[in-house]
C-alpha cells in the first residue's frame, strides 16, 4: 500500500488500520465494505492480493500520483525546478561483482555479512 511506503514507520498493519479508522477520507474509494464500514482489520488477505496484483496496475498507480504531483507543483508555481527522487532502497538487483563491489553488502553486530 502506498500508505505503508509513505509512513516512517509503515507497518501493513498500520495502513490498513488508517483505511479501518477512515483516516484516508477521499482518497479511498467507496467501495461497499468501506461505505458500511466493514473493512477488516487483519493483514493476510491484503497480503495475498497485492501479490496479486497486475504490474501494469502499479505502473498506473505510480502514474497518477506522478502526473498529481506535477499537477500540483505547476499549480502552485512554487518550484523553481523539478526534483525527481526515485527511493531504490527495496528494489532488488541483480547479484553482480561489480554491484557488490560499488555496494558491499552490510553486516550485522557480529560483523557477520547480511547481504544476499
Amino acid at each position: 500500500m502506498m500508505w505503508q511506503r509513505l509512513d516512517g514507520r509503515g507497518s501493513l498493519a498500520t495502513a490498513v488500520q488508517q483505511v479501518v479508522q477512515g483516516a484516508l477520507g477521499d482518497l479511498v474509494p467507496p467501495e461497499k465494505r468501506v461505505v458500511e464500514k466493514r473493512v477488516s482489520s487483519h493483514t493476510g488477505a491484503l497480503s495475498r492480493a497485492r501479490t496479486r496484483l497486475p504490474l501494469e496496475a502499479a505502473e498506473a498507480v505510480c502514474d497518477q500520483v506522478f502526473a498529481t504531483l506535477i499537477q500540483s507543483a505547476q499549480a502552485h508555481g512554487d518550484l523553481l525546478s523539478r526534483l525527481f527522487l526515485v527511493d531504490g532502497s527495496s528494489m532488488l538487483l541483480p547479484h553482480t561483482p561489480a554491484l557488490e563491489k560499488a555496494y558491499p553488502p552490510g553486516g550485522n553486530q557480529h560483523g557477520k555479512r547480511t547481504g544476499r
